[in-house]
């Protein structure tokens, strides 16, 4: 096998299996998430939604990607939504179009939601109480709302 080029990723999908069949590899387009530790997923519908990440070297994300299990294209919805970029964030979905969006390990940047609380734990990088809700429709992404919980 030849050598891949630097940053170059492939990405295989499995469908089927849990829906009663054979779970068959189907090649995903678009454009994937990095490898990543520690993210989040959510899904809403036929959309698999992944928060952040660490790339388990200090560096954290907050990308939001999207995976369209009907078409299984991935889709970068925004480089950069949180606050915070971080990993062990947690995620769930509600109210069939809304993503909520709590916790966190990272570090902390001059666009960290206000009035949260960050606990240090080492150098930089410590835990949050960050809480937002998220709005997906038609492909847009609104912050409904960012609530201190402490």
């Amino acid at each position: 096998m030849g050598a891949r080029a630097e940053g170059a990723r492939r990405t295989v999908g499995l469908t089927g299996g849990l829906a009663g069949g054979p779970a068959v590899g189907k090649k995903t387009t678009g454009t994937p998430p990095p490898g990543l530790i520690n993210s989040a997923c959510a899904s809403i519908g036929s959309n698999l939604y992944h928060f952040g990440g660490s790339n388990g070297r200090g560096s954290f994300s907050s990308a939001l990607s999207l995976l369209d299990t009907s078409t299984m294209e991935w889709k970068l919805l925004t480089p950069d939504i949180g606050p915070m970029k971080k990993q062990g964030a947690g995620m769930v979905a509600f109210h069939g179009n809304k993503l909520a969006l709590f916790g966190g390990f990272g570090i902390p940047t001059s666009s960290t939601q206000p009035g949260t609380s960050f606990e240090r734990i080492s150098g930089e990088s410590g835990y949050t109480n960050e809480f937002h809700i998220f709005n997906i429709s038609n492909g847009v992404l609104l912050l409904i709302m960012a609530i201190d919980v402490c």
